[in-house]
């Protein structure tokens, strides 16, 4: 498991990094021009969000990844419909152990049959 302290720093991480990365965005959207862009600001907001959202998503993976017998993880072991899969499947074997799973044949009378159709 991932420390709790790590989780934290991430979580804290996510809220401060915009702050960090503003001055970066506001160079982004001037451009080469040092001119403030309509084109250059809209691009910088996309780029921004999806720096966060990645970053939120990368978390939140994380967490669901850690525990690999959560419900409702995307990683998970379904531990209880294993174990039914493997009851009905015994079952079944139980259920066809007194019935044949063969076809009986006599070989002398196939012979004779195969004799008498020449």
């Amino acid at each position: 498991r991932t420390p709790i302290s790590l989780r934290a720093m991430m979580r804290v991480l996510v809220q401060l990094l915009p702050l960090f990365y503003g001055p970066y965005w506001v160079h982004i959207a001037k451009g080469d021009s040092a001119n403030l862009t309509a084109q250059g600001t809209v691009f910088a907001i996309f780029f921004s969000a999806s720096v966060s959202l990645i970053t939120i998503a990368m978390l939140v993976m994380e967490l669901q990844m850690e525990n690999p017998y959560q419900e409702g993880s995307r990683d998970c072991v379904h531990v209880r419909e294993e174990i039914g899969f493997i009851r009905e499947a015994l079952q079944d074997a139980l259920s066809d152990m007194s019935s044949t799973w063969h076809e009986r044949l006599d070989i002398q009378a196939a012979s004779s049959k195969e004799r008498s159709d020449e």
